[in-house]
């Protein structure tokens, strides 16, 4: 396949969704155009244009020479353990895309530029516990010192990222890692508990609250006794 537009639109609208479950999709070569095999998901490339795309990913593949997920695109990575691919859906993005390097004539690292919403969708059996620590690469693009990443939002480069059934417990973070090549990538780590002593207070200024509401009163930090009623 030279090229998969998902939700593309120069003039009036489009949508367009793809699903897939324990699959891959190889986007290139592209004959016409060496270097840019491109995956395009709710991209608008007029002034009136308005187009929607969405692509999930459920242990699942994804290789192109491009990515470009426009700011009508809803990219989704589905979660269920540690192992990429196997138990989480990936995308890479490299050159020469199902070439051998005998028949790679381009020097193409390969590029994704961010936008939309990438949404990360945490099995409801996914063990946090253990997984506790661990990093999902979600996008790798670009190679070597070759930044392979773009975007708008300067952690993420995604205009939202959004995560679901993730554990109150445990919190999640997206960033932009640099290794050898540029990843999108997802972090687990423990949620923050509040102190004890930031406990009571919030229990103490509620219970005030509820009582001076009870009262008809509001107290603030005016007057000549440091309060005044009202």
């Amino acid at each position: 396949m030279g090229r998969a537009l998902f939700g593309f639109e120069g003039v009036n609208r489009a949508s367009g969704i793809l699903n897939m479950t324990d699959s891959e999709l190889i986007v290139g070569p592209h004959n016409d155009f060496p270097g840019q095999a491109a995956l395009t998901v709710g991209f608008s490339s007029g002034p009136v244009a308005e187009a929607t795309g969405q692509v999930t990913l459920t242990r699942s593949h994804i290789a192109a020479e491009r990515l470009n997920p426009g700011s009508g695109s809803h990219l989704i990575f589905d979660i269920e353990g540690l192992t990429r691919i196997g138990q989480y859906g990936a995308i890479d993005i490299a050159g020469c895309v199902g070439l051998t390097p005998a028949q790679c004539t381009v020097s193409d690292p390969g590029f994704a530029n961010l936008a939309g919403i990438a949404e990360i969708r945490f099995d409801a059996l996914f063990d946090f516990e253990a997984a506790l620590g661990g990093v999902f690469d979600l996008i790798v693009a670009g190679s070597f010192s070759f930044d392979g990443i773009s975007g708008g939002q300067l952690d993420t480069y995604f205009d939202t990222v959004l995560f679901s059934g993730l554990d109150p417990a445990y919190a999640a973070t997206a960033f932009i890692f640099d290794d050898d090549h540029e990843i999108f990538r997802v972090a687990l780590s423990r949620a923050a508990i509040p102190e004890p002593g930031v406990l009571l207070m919030l229990a103490g200024g509620a219970v005030l609250l509820a009582l001076s509401r009870r009262r008809g009163r509001i107290w603030v930090g005016r007057g000549r006794y440091g309060f005044e009623e009202r």
